[in-house]
């Protein structure tokens, strides 16, 4: 029983000594606090058996001071437990990404949504004025150039009179001297 004594005295001071307080600014200590929880390894399951006969409230006092006492298996366990959760932490930040793009993809699309419903506007407009405008060539313009045909042009439109006259040429000094330099 004196190497379970040996093991119980020392996973006893081992986890007080682990669990110091944690000071901001105190010279000599870290500046970031400490971990919510610090898991101190044993390595054999048969150590913390014998510890925890020799002091059943070892694992209370361990926990009061912030530390848990781990074995190989419990060890495993809470490696594959903390992997897990920072695979959901992943998972979370992405789904928070996705949501954030999603949202962001939602309000431009609103947009886009509402420059079509005003493009959609503009082409009926359009449309409706190109089908007015035929309308009125087909009704107004055409019959009136076809009436315009018939009618013998020389009694309606005169020939036009040439222009006989030339331009004046330009004589003074100052005036050709700075046309003369271009």
């Amino acid at each position: 029983m004196r190497g379970a004594d040996t093991s119980w005295r020392s996973t006893s001071g081992h986890s007080g000594r682990t669990s110091t307080p944690w000071r901001p600014g105190s010279t000599g200590r870290a500046t970031t606090p400490p971990p919510e929880l610090t898991v101190a390894f044993i390595p054999s399951e048969s150590l913390i058996a014998s510890a925890l006969a020799a002091d059943p409230g070892l694992l209370d006092h361990a926990f009061r001071k912030r530390v848990a006492l781990a074995s190989p298996v419990t060890l495993w366990s809470v490696l594959k437990t903390v992997a897990f959760s920072w695979q959901q932490d992943v998972v979370t930040q992405e789904a928070r990404e996705l949501f954030r793009v999603s949202r962001e993809l939602h309000g431009r699309l609103s947009t886009m949504a509402g420059h079509v419903d005003k493009l959609g506007r503009s082409i009926r407009g359009a449309v409706v004025d190109y089908n007015r405008f035929v309308g009125s060539l087909e009704r107004q313009v055409l019959p009136s150039a076809r009436r315009l045909s018939l009618l013998d042009e020389s009694k309606v439109i005169a020939d036009p009179t040439s222009i006989e006259d030339e331009p004046r040429l330009l004589t003074a000094p100052e005036l050709v001297a700075s046309t003369e330099r271009d």
